[in-house]
């Protein structure tokens, strides 16, 4: 029986051991919470003034990280809306040069239906950059934004 209960990854209570759960390999963690994501609003500290959120567009999740020695936020937002491919890439690039940002030419192919780099360097700081992709589904698009941009109180806005 005690081979029986070893293959089975069985144990035995009455013997004072604990039974092993089936599939886990010891030593193997699961990825760590960022504890500055939020899912369904915008986190503390998200540079909401830089990257805006498009009038009626659903958040479903976003982060704000920021660095303690580049004065810069690691950002991510991403959204649901119904808007066009083109009405959210017109908003998002309106949005990002009105405040210096420039268009980075990408190369890249991709499954986007629109992926464009957007970067700045504001006089004595370090260059920031932001990347709007938007993936067409049909009757809506997600779209994901992230990047690296002056953290809110030391923004060039």
């Amino acid at each position: 029986m005690a081979l029986l209960l070893a293959l089975t990854g069985c144990s035995d209570y009455a013997g004072g051991r604990t039974p092993s759960p089936t599939g886990a390999r010891p030593g193997t963690s699961l990825p760590s919470y960022n504890p500055n994501s939020t899912v369904g609003d915008l986190s503390q500290g998200f540079p909401s003034t830089t990257i805006p959120v498009l009038p009626g567009a659903e958040v479903i999740a976003s982060s704000a990280e920021p660095s303690t020695t580049t004065g810069q936020t690691r950002t991510t937002l991403n959204l649901r809306s119904t808007a066009t491919v083109a009405d959210l890439a017109g908003f998002y690039g309106k949005a990002l040069t009105a405040q210096g940002f420039e268009v980075s030419p990408t190369s890249q192919p991709n499954a986007m239906a629109s992926l464009v780099t957007y970067v700045r360097t504001p006089a004595g700081k370090p260059t920031e950059a932001v990347v709007v992709g938007v993936f067409d589904e049909g009757e809506q698009r997600l779209v994901t934004i992230s990047g690296n941009v002056a953290t809110p109180s030391q923004a060039v806005e």
